[in-house]
């Protein structure tokens, strides 16, 4: 299998960049009320629909009804299966347009976004984390390259905010 650099990642058009940012400052505004201004069609017990952040992470959801136990978690090219040379490509490409927006100061909030390294985890699995030094409790951002269980091959992006504790 080729290193993931070999495969080039899509181009971003400026619109799509500020759309994922404009999104992602959305939720993470919405973080101390447990996302309640976000919150969709019931789909279960304290589980919500949510918006989608841009074109690509489009299919997502609310998990838990409090602020320390909210989480807001989205998914990368759903049902699409991608192999993992191509989602770790796509990894590299999202944590760096997750970079830009969290590093373009949010005239609505103080923050102060701290990257951690990326993870690697078992099975090729991946994952970096960004959380606010500014607030406590922390609103922390997680991209997850992760693969699909419910079709094997294939591997997608999460996109989570939710409280650091």
């Amino acid at each position: 299998m080729p290193p993931a650099a070999a495969i080039p990642a899509p181009a971003v058009r400026a619109d799509d960049q500020e759309r994922l940012c404009r999104g992602l400052r959305q939720v993470v505004a919405a973080w101390p009320d447990a996302f309640i201004s976000l919150r969709g069609q019931p789909i279960g017990p304290s589980r919500w629909q949510a918006p989608p952040l841009d074109d690509a992470f489009a299919r997502c959801r609310i998990e838990g009804s409090g602020r320390l136990t909210a989480s807001h978690a989205c998914l990368a090219r759903p049902g699409g299966v991608v192999d993992h040379a191509v989602a770790a490509a796509g990894f590299q490409a999202t944590a760096a347009r997750l970079d830009r927006c969290l590093a373009d100061p949010d005239p609505a909030a103080i923050r102060r976004w701290v990257k951690a390294g990326t993870v690697e985890l078992a099975g090729g699995e991946r994952q970096v984390l960004w959380h606010d030094e500014a607030a406590w409790p922390r609103p922390a951002v997680q991209l997850k390259l992760e693969e699909d269980y419910d079709q094997p091959g294939a591997w997608r992006l999460r996109l989570a905010t939710y409280t650091m504790r």
